[in-house]
């Protein structure tokens, strides 16, 4: 059992308002929309922009794994990176629920922002180049507690690390080493020890698995369901590759041009899935079931331009299925009990 090292956080009764969530809801997001800059200016001398990620919805629930999928391009990692505050968003609102209240993230000051870091981090991707090749990996793990002020001493921070490393199933032995001396998977489970030290509640875990082999992956996905059950983590899995995300995640939001198509538990998205494109991203991967014939149908066309946003459906120009009403209007949100998608022309 990991120790509960959080100390005083007097900081999160400044910030809380009575709740105003959906029970169960750890975060919710309401129509936030992420601007990047085009570069350029208009002919009125002022900045364009666009939207990377534009009104989306989105509830978690506490201590579940959400899978969101969806091509390169399609705003996963920036709706990712807003969700722990390290970008900016211009529309809508992301409020996490902390005991008896929500936490808006909008109303945090730089202060605040700080101390917010210790309830939310991130998993990068890439194990070779995001840990620094001049620390220790006794360092990399602790960096988080150190400049977070969340350590009391050195023997403090010391005996935090290797309890996290152990629970990583990192050699303690090993951590005056450097990172060079390990191989990709070890050095992902430096990366996952150096998240989870400050004790987190909510892991954003951006193609955590992608660069290494499947036998690797395997191992990791174990351990992080195997952390998370322990520490009731609420998990954002990012990834492109459904197999792994049929395996891990409790529900899957499918991603397009900054939109989210579809979200369902996972047993929906995959066998009762209702939006084309989560469909054709189905229909693209190869089938395990023996007794299915093995058709892979690949997704035709490429993303657009999210520069160039289509009007009405983002999907309309690619989709099988669409109408002359996909041309000229944004489909509503449709729910049925726990399925939300927005297309007009389901078979639902």
């Amino acid at each position: 059992m990991i120790k509960n090292h959080h100390y005083s956080q007097s900081w999160i009764k400044t910030i809380l308002y009575p709740a105003i969530y959906t029970m169960n809801n750890f975060i919710e997001v309401k129509n936030l929309s992420v601007q990047y800059s085009l570069g350029k200016k208009n002919i009125f001398g002022k900045e364009e922009f666009f939207n990377a990620v534009d009104g989306i919805n989105l509830s978690i629930k506490k201590g579940s794994i959400v899978g969101l999928v969806g091509e390169s391009g399609s705003g996963k990692s920036t709706l990712g990176r807003a969700l722990l505050a390290a970008k900016e968003f211009h529309q809508g609102t992301i409020h996490y629920h902390f005991n008896d209240g929500m936490i808006d993230l909008s109303r945090l000051n730089k202060i605040n922002l700080h101390q917010f870091r210790s309830k939310a981090q991130l998993i990068f991707q890439d194990p070779y180049n995001s840990l620094s090749p001049r620390m220790t990996v006794r360092d990399i793990i602790a960096e988080p507690i150190e400049s977070l002020g969340l350590s009391k001493s050195k023997q403090d921070t010391n005996e935090r690390v290797i309890e996290i490393a152990e629970k990583c199933q990192l050699n303690v032995s090993h951590l005056n080493r450097f990172p060079h001396s390990f191989s990709g998977g070890q050095r992902q489970r430096i990366s996952i020890a150096r998240s989870l030290i400050a004790q987190p509640e909510f892991i954003v875990a951006d193609e955590s698995v992608a660069a290494l082999d499947v036998s690797i992956q395997a191992g990791i996905l174990k351990l992080l369901k195997n952390l998370q059950t322990e520490m009731n983590l609420t998990i954002l899995f990012i990834s492109h590759d459904l197999s792994v995300i049929s395996n891990f995640c409790d529900e899957v939001a499918v991603m397009y041009l900054g939109k989210i198509v579809e979200f369902a538990p996972k047993n929906k998205i995959f066998l009762e899935s209702k939006h084309p494109y989560t469909k054709a991203l189905l229909n693209a991967v190869p089938s395990i079931n023996p007794n299915k014939k093995n058709v892979v149908k690949p997704l035709e066309g490429e993303i657009p331009s999210i520069y160039n946003r289509p009007k009405g459906c983002v999907f309309q120009t690619r989709c099988p299925k669409a109408t002359q009403e996909c041309y000229l209007s944004e489909p509503s949100l449709i729910k049925i009990h726990d399925h939300q998608f927005n297309c007009i022309n389901s078979d639902d």
